[in-house]
């Protein structure tokens, strides 16, 4: 697949999950709304801290190492699938723990997976990028 199609349907698939989670949100209360503010909390405010230090490491070892640039590439990709397939699965865990109502979860489920489909469309096309395919 070409990285360009990959690109444009990356997009185009975590838009539509994005308005479909923003339309799932308004389903709840405010006082909903208000409780998964409050549980994500500590997660907006460190949640990012993984993806700095990938993309550091990304830099310090293409400069200071011999490896190459496609081993460093999917070593990088490796890790920022793995910390967005863990970051998924504690959402997942705490969403349901938080008591929000099963419509909203399922609508948020339905969302989430939208982007994560993008996600691995995009994947596949630097796969094939790399693979020169």
């Amino acid at each position: 697949m070409p990285i360009e199609i990959a690109m444009f349907l990356f997009l185009a698939l975590v838009i539509l999950g994005r308005m479909l989670s923003e339309r799932a949100m308004r389903q709840l209360t405010s006082e909903q709304k208000a409780t998964i503010v409050d549980a994500f909390s500590q997660i907006r405010a460190y949640g990012l801290i993984p993806v700095v230090v990938l993309g550091g490491g990304y830099f310090l070892v293409g400069r200071y190492t011999e490896m190459s640039l496609r081993s460093l590439e999917i070593l990088i990709f490796s890790g920022l699938v793995t910390y967005i397939v863990v970051f998924a699965i504690y959402t997942n865990v705490k969403m349901r723990a938080l008591g929000l109502p099963s419509g909203f979860l399922k609508r948020y489920a339905v969302a989430h997976s939208i982007q994560f489909a993008g996600i691995g469309i995009f994947f596949v096309g630097m796969a094939s990028a790399w693979l020169n395919l």
